[in-house]
């Protein structure tokens, strides 16, 4: 049995919750790290099926036939460049649902919370791992899957990242009345600040160097948010995407990098504005999936699905995590069960 401390008005109350402890799995054999010689490079499957945009996907309606496991929410260790935390969900059962740690160097992986994951994951430099959980609040859990803590308990919160250099995260916050804000916690949950938040955006990130936060928008637009000068920035680009994902900063402050469900990677300036796609895919059937940017700043790590077209109405989807260089090359697999 594991206590679970529940913070609430100043007072923790101690519960009891029927969770499993962390599950070690061993590596495999022969595993194939991130950094490590063994590393296997990963590679787009050359057959054209991946390249034809199947009919059933524009009017008809496809049948899926989708993997097992599901990989998403890819974040690197704050502190270790080898180690990924990530969001796995097991379609046929859900042993395998949950947080898991993986080292890339050993090919050890370690289920450290196992149940269902809504709305961001976060791994923080203190050593806290903090997640959304139905309700659409925040919960806090060790890296060694001790200490599990719901932080937030007032009005939706969601998405949650760590300020930079600080004991502190910030959220989405939308309040009963539907106005949204970003909230700045520390992890016992006490409210430190507000910002505004833009019509439209979500998943709120602040720059390494602490002076902006930038937004995913629905409508095309990096939105971004001048801190010191409580300003908040535009820029269009609408005539490099159709279908506009997630983001993540680049280590200079000055770049953010995104995805383009058909297009590809892409990396802006924030300071000119001008879009450079860094990894192209065939229009639909590939698709790269919230980037994040390694503590080191040398990599990024992201999901990768591929949809290859099976007659006229089936769409086989096969779904992994990748890492690469900044610039979109030396992409290579992460090792995972399929």
């Amino acid at each position: 049995m594991r206590t679970v401390c529940i913070i609430l008005a100043g007072a923790i109350l101690a519960l009891t919750a029927c969770q499993r402890p962390p599950e070690v799995i061993p590596p495999d054999p022969d595993p194939t790290p991130a950094l490590c010689a063994s590393y296997v490079e990963h590679t787009t499957p050359a057959h054209d099926s991946m390249y034809n945009l199947p009919s059933c996907m524009t009017a008809l309606g496809c049948r899926y036939h989708l993997p097992r496991y599901w990989y998403e929410r890819p974040v690197p260790s704050p502190d270790d460049p080898n180690q990924i935390l990530y969001y796995v969900k097991d379609r046929e059962s859900d042993i395998q649902t949950g947080l898991w740690i993986i080292d890339l160097c050993t090919g050890t992986r370690t289920h450290i919370f196992a149940d269902d994951v809504w709305h961001g994951t976060e791994w923080c430099s203190n050593g806290w791992i903090l997640f959304g959980r139905p309700g659409q609040e925040i919960w806090k859990i060790k890296e060694n899957g001790d200490s599990l803590a719901q932080v937030t308990f007032s009005g939706r919160n969601i998405y949650p990242r760590q300020v930079p250099g600080e004991a502190a995260f910030i959220v989405l916050h939308t309040r009963p009345s539907g106005q949204g804000d970003v909230f700045k916690y520390n992890f016992q949950g006490v409210a430190l600040d507000s910002f505004p938040a833009p019509a439209g955006g979500v998943s709120p990130i602040m720059s390494p160097d602490g002076q902006y936060i930038a937004y995913y928008n629905a409508y095309k637009r990096i939105i971004y948010y001048e801190i010191a000068a409580d300003t908040f920035h535009l820029l269009d680009i609408s005539d490099v995407t159709d279908t506009f994902g997630a983001l993540d900063w680049m280590p200079d402050s000055k770049h953010l990098v995104w995805t383009d469900a058909t297009h590809g990677l892409f990396i802006t300036s924030i300071e000119t504005g001008q879009s450079q796609i860094i990894k192209a895919t065939g229009y639909n059937n590939l698709i790269y999936l919230i980037p994040r940017i390694r503590a080191d700043g040398q990599a990024l790590v992201v999901g990768r699905v591929e949809q290859e077209t099976i007659g006229l109405d089936q769409v086989r989807q096969t779904q992994s995590l990748v890492m690469m260089r900044l610039d979109g090359t030396d992409e290579r697999h992460i090792s995972l069960p399929e």
